[in-house]
């Protein structure tokens, strides 16, 4: 009997990514989640902008890249602690959202309405820099204006429509390089003339920054 790889939970791998294998006929997507209970409820998103370290990429036309669309993730999901193995009760993967417990209702968190939210963001760039460890951002203004609005926050799911072979594989908050570890900063606005936060502090009409890694 083959290994399904539909099962394998990655929580504990250094890296993760988006791909596409004709071959295999197979794709990735990026599960993420930060705890936001720290910010307060009555704030103004100004930006709120994912950064993620480039690992390495393969492709076979560069013209094949397709940008990353984000989507608010409307099940809980278990991060795991399996690097690249068969997934225990409770864990992420590919058909659960919490493995032999909750289902996705789509394979891959693919339904948009129970898996996911529609996408509220902007695509990310079209043209990425592709050095190695160059940063690439994605903007989740919108969504993270709804999850401190009130919405249940269950992270974000990245995807792009990428049709033809091509990987892009970021590193994980499991990385032992702190620096290449995925990270979102947040600046808003509460209002408050004086404030002490975690990274500084604003004065009057500046906004506060927040950085979540």
């Amino acid at each position: 009997m083959g290994i399904d790889i539909r099962y394998y939970n990655y929580g504990a791998c250094e890296k993760s990514g988006l791909s596409r294998c004709v071959t295999f006929d197979t794709k990735e997507k990026i599960l993420t989640q930060f705890d936001l209970s720290d910010l307060p409820s009555d704030i103004t998103i100004i930006s709120s902008v994912l950064k993620l370290t480039l690992e390495s990429y393969y492709y076979n036309n560069e013209e094949d890249y397709k940008p990353v669309k984000p989507h608010r993730v409307l099940r809980e999901w278990n991060e795991g602690d399996k690097n690249s193995s068969q997934a225990t009760d409770g864990e992420v993967n590919w058909i659960y959202a919490k493995h032999k417990q909750v289902s996705w209702t789509t394979e891959g968190a693919g339904d948009i309405g129970t898996d996911i939210a529609s996408q509220e963001d902007p695509d990310s760039v079209t043209d990425p820099v592709w050095d190695e460890n160059a940063v690439h951002e994605v903007d989740l203004s919108n969504s993270t204006q709804t999850i401190i609005a009130g919405a249940v926050n269950n992270g974000w799911l990245l995807r792009n429509e990428i049709v033809n072979e091509f990987t892009i594989v970021y590193y994980s908050d499991d990385v032992a390089t702190v620096d290449y570890r995925p990270k979102l900063i947040i600046e808003y606005d509460d209002n408050v003339y004086w404030k002490i936060g975690k990274v500084g502090w604003h004065g009057e009409n500046k906004p506060f920054k927040w950085i979540f890694n």
